[in-house]
């Protein structure tokens, strides 16, 4: 039978690895970015960049 998991735990336990993973480039002296593109009027399209974006600060 399968596993249930809850959304966020899942979410949870890939931003973990995420954050490992830019711990150990950046201590490697790489500085980890990010880039967006924006559609122009679009403000679903700013507002999911400006959310993306506080993620990667996380």
């Amino acid at each position: 039978m399968g596993m249930v998991m809850k959304a966020k735990e899942a979410a949870d336990a890939v931003y973990n690895d995420i954050r490992k993973r830019v711990e150990e480039y950046a201590s490697q002296g790489h500085l980890p970015c990010i880039a967006t593109i924006l559609v122009e009027g679009d403000l679903a399209s700013a507002y999911y960049a400006k959310m993306k974006q506080k993620a990667a600060k996380q």
